[in-house]
């Protein structure tokens, strides 16, 4: 039990380091947006939340997904601490950052078996939404008992400073900002957004103007839920999955900027061959299919025809590019191509990743913190 604690607090501060990351009732009826259906994702609902302003890259989690795929039911409310730690650790690796863990409830008020959904993503600063039956109210009481200031904004409760840790609990690793939507219609239930915000320099005045704007994208209907651009797009056509990176930034060419002259010899070696037209936006999913991990790949381009044009450039790259960073092998070695194909202006791609892989479960979260997905690269 100690290895998994010491685990999972060392996830939190690592998480912590990367995102360097009203009042007293509930707000429920009035500020409603409008109800998504019942079978929708919690990605399509916290969309409601993200400013379609500035924002670049979307972070995707499931975790009732996540953990099925781990064969691990999500435990009870009742459960022990210690139960519900071991929950986590099972699948913890698998799960694109972006927050620390709320799993101790006499940290948080509530905890991670009551969140069904985790979207991070990137604006003025980092913010994550978590979306589930959460006890708004607990963890309203939790806030101001470390000494965070409450205000209100556009009829939801905005807090912000610098936590205090008490007896218990060090809490240093807290953002200095968060926000709570309660309220929020799926199907014909309710469930709640909690915010949280961490600059990059630790500046709380930019945390909390981020969850403003997060809680100003709801109440105002300016959300990329209410807008249509490459990041909606393909986050309409990620559906049910476990976890999701999509972006207009793929940071291809600041990473080459940044690399020596035997780096980027590398990273041409694992492009592969071909060239690959530039494309408006890259989203890569994660979920398992009959007892195997799918990776899929999909690229948006402005018409059809460019879609289907780059269909034989994307085969060969997937075949014949190269993983060298962690697995340091031909793609080849590491999945099989089931499909590769153009649904109108996106361009799909699907793999199924063998089971030799090493560290085959936690590849695609390796794959996206090391950018080590070059096969994608545009040719300029």
């Amino acid at each position: 039990m100690k290895a998994i604690i010491n685990k999972v607090l060392t996830t939190c501060l690592m998480l912590a380091l990367l995102t360097g990351i009203s009042a007293c009732t509930i707000i429920t009826g009035e500020y409603d947006s409008p109800a998504a259906g019942e079978d929708s994702t919690p990605l399509a609902l916290m969309l409601n939340a993200v400013p379609n302003a500035g924002t670049t890259t979307l972070l995707y989690n499931d975790i009732p997904a996540l953990s099925g795929y781990h064969d691990r039911e999500v435990p009870p409310r009742t459960a022990s601490t210690e139960e519900k730690m071991e929950w986590w650790a099972s699948f913890q690796d698998a799960i694109l950052w972006g927050y620390p863990a709320p799993f101790v409830t006499e940290l948080w008020g509530f905890d991670a078996v009551d969140v069904s959904g985790i979207l991070t993503f990137w604006s003025d600063s980092l913010v994550t939404i978590l979306s589930g039956d959460l006890d708004t109210t607990a963890f309203r009481r939790k806030l101001l008992s470390y000494g965070y200031e409450e205000d209100t904004y556009l009829g939801s409760p905005v807090f912000s400073g610098t936590p205090e840790s008490n007896e218990n609990f060090s809490v240093g690793i807290l953002p200095h900002a968060f926000g709570i939507i309660n309220g929020v219609r799926t199907g014909a239930e309710f469930v709640s957004f909690i915010l949280m915000s961490e600059s990059g320099d630790e500046d709380i005045e930019i945390a909390r103007k981020s969850i403003e704007a997060s809680i100003a994208a709801y109440r105002q209907k300016s959300s990329l839920a209410n807008e249509s651009n490459p990041l909606t797009t393909l986050a309409d056509v990620v559906g049910e999955v476990g976890a999701a990176y999509i972006t207009t930034d793929t940071r291809f060419t600041f990473i080459i900027e940044q690399s020596s002259k035997d780096r980027i010899e590398q990273i041409r070696e694992s492009i592969g061959p071909g060239e690959l037209s530039p494309y408006n936006a890259l989203a890569m999913t994660y979920h398992w299919e009959d007892d195997s991990i799918i990776l899929e790949f999909i690229l948006a381009y402005e018409t059809p025809a460019a879609a289907r044009a780059n269909i034989q450039v994307l085969r060969e790259r997937l075949n014949k590019g190269r993983s060298f960073l962690f697995y340091d092998a031909p793609l080849s070695e590491i999945w099989t191509i089931e499909d590769v194909t153009n649904r109108d202006s996106l361009l799909l791609a699907t793999v199924r990743l063998l089971r030799t892989t090493r560290s085959h479960d936690y590849f695609f979260v390796d794959m996206f913190y090391a950018l080590d997905y070059w096969f994608l690269y545009p040719n300029q």
